[in-house]
């Protein structure tokens, strides 16, 4: 068993990230990081809203927030986008980000069954 983590430590954990190419921009990359908690509650509320309360607006910006609550400046590790500015970006550029940042993010199965025993 590994060493007992403090504060400091625990509150400095890094995100697993990930390249994606973005063939439309010349095949040029962006990084995506894991969502931090407080993101994923956010995302996670408007994703209610679209499918227990039905709302269609939610679900049309649930893409946009993905991908700007994911894509980072891989010099300074800081959110790139607002969901505004990704509004006039190409819809295809958005939906093959937040495709893989959806794959990033969710819980692999052995933190699913991890939680399901507590």
């Amino acid at each position: 068993m590994a060493g007992k983590l403090n504060k400091a430590d625990f509150l400095k954990a890094a995100f697993k990230t990930e390249d994606v190419v973005v063939p439309e921009m010349g095949d040029r990359v962006v990084t995506i990081r894991e969502l931090t908690a407080g993101d994923r509650e956010v995302y996670e509320k408007l994703l209610h809203k679209f499918r227990i309360e039905g709302d269609i607006d939610a679900a049309v910006k649930a893409r946009r927030m993905l991908v700007s609550l994911t894509v980072i400046d891989p010099e300074t590790n800081e959110l790139m986008f607002t969901m505004d500015e990704l509004a006039d970006v190409p819809d295809k550029i958005v939906d093959r980000i937040s495709v893989a940042a959806n794959k990033l993010c969710e819980p692999d199965d052995a933190a699913i069954e991890d939680a399901e025993k507590n």
